[in-house]
């Protein structure tokens, strides 16, 4: 009888996963993504969004290990997660979609990329609103949508925050590369301000103590900077920087804070 009663605890604790491929006409490339349903999924039931990158990577491991926590924490939202993988050169693809332009039009009034496999964050994040999140849609029934990065990923989350029409209404940008192109993301929030002074929605921003000849944890820094200047309305968000981190240990602590900070 308590073997019994072990199982079917067991059976109602697992999670679903389906593991799926797209192939985007947007970046002309194919992608692996992982759909993780918590226990006792139920299809009439509203769900929160996880999107998190990297599926592939140790950030991306570090985010399957924190779903069982999350999924059984009652003070968080219930959530559905969605990790999206490269197939082939990751390091050559991450480069590619999470690193925005950084040459400007003055005509236009945009930034662009004259190379293919570098700075075309804009056609990702295109590919995301176009065919990807409609996909999980209509499939799902969804409310917030949260977007979760580390390093590039980090500053793909911090770009996308930046967006007119925003597809996510939290933002985890854990040890974000803001430095690259000279710190042209600044650019992005520039623009953006003049824009708007909304900006709707949680971001969870953090990075690690020992970060700083990669320039990460001055950056981080002068993000927070930008937004307490800035005062968006409708804008929360929380700086922590872990102590005795470098770059690639702070996946773990940040997935688990800033999730239940961006869910609660």
């Amino acid at each position: 009888m308590y073997l019994l009663l072990l199982l079917i605890s067991a059976t109602l604790q697992s999670s679903t996963i389906y593991t799926k491929t797209i192939t985007s006409t947007i970046t002309k490339d194919t992608y692996t993504y992982r759909i993780t349903l918590p226990p006792n999924f139920d299809n009439n039931k509203t769900y929160d969004l996880i999107l998190y990158l990297d599926d592939q990577l140790n950030s991306g491991k570090e985010m399957r290990n924190a779903l069982p926590e999350i999924f059984k924490n009652q003070s968080l939202s219930e959530v559905i997660a969605v990790g999206i993988k490269h197939q082939g050169n990751y390091k050559e693809k991450r480069r590619r979609d999470f690193i925005p332009a950084h040459l400007f039009n003055s005509k236009t009034g945009k930034y662009y990329s004259d190379n293919k496999k570098y700075g075309q964050a804009a056609l990702f994040h295109s590919f995301l609103k176009k065919e990807l999140l409609p996909i999980i849609n209509s499939t799902y029934k969804l409310n917030k949508k949260t977007i979760v990065g580390h390093s590039f990923g980090g500053l793909f989350a911090v770009y996308a925050m930046f967006q007119p029409n925003q597809l996510f209404d939290n933002y985890v940008a854990i040890s974000p590369s803001l430095w690259v192109n000279y710190q042209n993301i600044f650019k992005f929030e520039e623009q953006y301000y003049q824009k708007s002074k909304s900006l709707k929605g949680r971001l969870f921003l953090c990075c690690g103590n020992l970060e700083v000849l990669n320039l990460i944890w001055h950056n981080v820094d002068l993000l927070e900077y930008r937004l307490k200047q800035r005062k968006y309305k409708d804008l929360t968000f929380k700086k922590v920087i872990f102590q005795g981190y470098a770059h690639v240990g702070t996946a773990k602590p940040g997935i688990s804070k800033g999730l239940k900070y961006v869910l609660k």
